[in-house]
């Protein structure tokens, strides 16, 4: 009988073994979810905002007129979404 079988219950009882090897598949699936978290904020940390806005506003500017220094930007976090919201009053 090998160190691993005694240590898991001489191979009587796979509930421990079955058990380890669930705890093993909800750290990684949690590690995949803080990872992918850490790789958007990652993201919007090389974002320059103004220069976004601006060209979102030029952009709009060429379809319908608005009131540009009434427009309000916004980032947030909502869950595990990172929102980005522009408001733009029309004129």
């Amino acid at each position: 009988m090998g160190f691993l079988s005694k240590l898991f219950g001489g191979g009587k009882s796979t509930a421990v073994a079955e058990s380890v090897v669930k705890s093993a598949s909800v750290a990684k699936d949690r590690l995949h979810i803080i990872l992918a978290s850490q790789r958007a904020l990652h993201r919007l940390e090389h974002l320059n905002v103004a220069d976004l806005q601006s060209e979102i506003m030029n952009t709009i500017q060429k379809y319908v007129t608005v009131d540009a220094e009434k427009a309000t930007l916004s980032i947030r976090r909502e869950g595990v979404l990172d929102v980005f919201e522009l408001q733009v009053p029309l004129s």
